[in-house]
């Protein structure tokens, strides 16, 4: 059975952007491509922007979690 999220889903069109940024080798900031904060997609869009961002720097993604390394996104503002 598929997991269900309580938030909403993610903004697909700032996920391509942030995407393509990558794939070109732009500098990416993920503050640049999220939602306004009280857009309900937010926080959704955030966790998938930070683990695009992990897995091009090639950080370990164990699944659908971060792994115990978790760099430096988890003690940065984003707002």
């Amino acid at each position: 059975m598929a997991e269900q999220s309580t938030y909403a889903s993610v903004n697909e069109t700032a996920r391509q952007h942030f995407e393509a940024a990558w794939r070109d080798g732009k500098t990416v900031r993920i503050e640049e491509h999220l939602p306004h904060a009280d857009d309900p997609r937010y926080l959704a869009t955030l966790e998938e922007l930070v683990h695009i961002d992990l897995e091009m720097s090639g950080w370990p993604i164990s699944g659908h979690r971060l792994s115990q390394q978790s760099g430096g996104h988890l003690g940065r503002e984003l707002r």
